[in-house]
């Protein structure tokens, strides 16, 4: 529970384990993380049937938290309170934390919203209201009118619903065969099936199969469809495409005065163009798909993929020499090389360029294609990272002409 302005979050839970809790380990765990403030309360104490509570509250500059625990055998109850210091009901919280209980009898009343492990969520702004499993968040964002909700268990399945202001340019059966096409053009053919759209009474869809590596093994379903001056647009994707349906169809709406709400664009339509961006000490051209992520790195909005650049101190003569020594070195890390280097000149200036492909313990399984030029005595390092389900697709073509655009400075 919260208050939604981040001044307090209470939380309860349950942790259920195969074998009893160590209660001096998990006592020593939550004085450990209470020990980055100032610890004000530290309790154990053991009840009649023998369950154990551990009280402890701590304090910073900014917050305060509050755990009560309750240990008995392999579970462990618990409610965490962290309040912001300056917040006026403070006291109220804190001794509304005190009164967590396991054994309570007497009249209750339930808090939730959850019935047969879904939790019904209501949009006021825009009234939409839809069923997500209990155990599903949501993701917050500036963008009112584009909803997200994940499942932070599986790091697969998610719902967004998006809200966009109708219009000749935008209306559901453009809009749905816009996105089917942009989908399939960045996907890998080989792993990726995009289905042609279909209407169903107004109802205009496609559906994904992607069979990636690891969790990149899922389903997509993606629905659009008007009502009033509004185009919706639902997008479920789960293990199975019965389960992404299943999302899907517990969305309801109800139409919009246009006249309160005003215009909704989508914002992944202002993203085309391109601009120029600094990074690595030199100019690029880059399609507005692409942010800067992290100093040197650009990450690309559709895919995720990213490109970080780099430099080093050397010589045109030996620039072969040096991306042969890295092909070498990432064979010897265990990588395999799935595309050889080739050579490429361009503006009058000498590119070479590789793929390798890899792998990690969860079965996922990424691409990176490096590029390599000299300018100016320096050596440098392009690197282009994506999963297996976007290799080939339309962005490698993209990144090339990024790369072949930059410019040191």
């Amino acid at each position: 529970f919260t208050d939604g302005d981040s001044n307090c979050a209470l939380t309860i839970g349950i942790d259920i384990n195969d074998e009893d809790i160590d209660v001096d380990t998990e006592f020593n765990n939550l004085k450990d993380i209470m020990a980055e403030g100032t610890i004000s309360i530290a309790d154990r104490d053991t009840l009649s049937d023998g369950t154990v509570k551990i009280h402890f509250r701590g304090k910073d500059k900014t917050m305060t938290d509050d755990a009560i625990e309750y240990i008995k055998g392999g579970k462990a109850y618990y409610a965490l309170l962290s309040v912001k210091n300056d917040y006026n009901g403070i006291n109220d919280l804190l001794e509304l934390n005190g009164t967590f209980e396991i054994n309570a009898a007497g009249e209750y009343y339930d808090l939730s919203n959850v019935k047969d492990g879904y939790r019904e969520f209501k949009d006021d702004d825009y009234k939409v209201t839809l069923k997500i499993p209990a155990e599903w968040s949501q993701i917050e964002s500036d963008v009112t009118n584009e909803l997200r909700f994940i499942n932070p268990t599986d790091d697969i399945s998610a719902l967004s619903i998006g809200i966009y202001s109708k219009s000749a340019s935008a209306a559901a059966a453009s809009l749905a065969q816009h996105d089917r096409d942009s989908r399939d053009e960045v996907t890998n053919d080989n792993n990726v099936i995009v289905s042609e759209v279909k209407n169903e009474g107004g109802r205009y869809s496609y559906t994904a199969k992607y069979q990636g590596g690891g969790r990149h093994s899922y389903e997509l379903s993606d629905v659009f469809f008007e009502n009033g001056d509004y185009v919706y647009n639902v997008s479920a994707q789960a293990k199975t495409l019965d389960e992404a349906n299943r999302l899907i169809n517990s969305v309801k709406v109800e139409t919009l005065d246009s006249s309160v709400v005003g215009t909704l664009l989508r914002s992944s339509d202002l993203g085309s163009g391109s601009s120029v961006k600094t990074i690595a000490g030199g100019k690029m051209t880059v399609p507005n798909m692409w942010d800067t992520y992290i100093s040197g790195t650009l990450r690309d909005s559709r895919t995720g993929g990213m490109l970080a650049v780099s430099y080093a101190s050397g010589s045109g003569d030996r620039l072969q020499q040096a991306t042969d020594e890295l092909v070498r070195t990432i064979r010897n890390d265990g990588h395999q090389i799935v595309k050889n280097v080739s050579s490429k000149r361009v503006n009058n200036r000498a590119y070479y360029s590789f793929t390798a492909e890899q792998k990690n313990d969860d079965g996922e399984i990424a691409y990176a294609t490096v590029y390599t030029t000299s300018i100016n005595d320096r050596n440098y390092i392009f690197s282009y990272v994506r999963n297996d389900v976007y290799y080939t697709g339309s962005v490698d073509s993209e990144v090339e002409e990024m790369v072949y655009s930059f410019e040191a400075e």
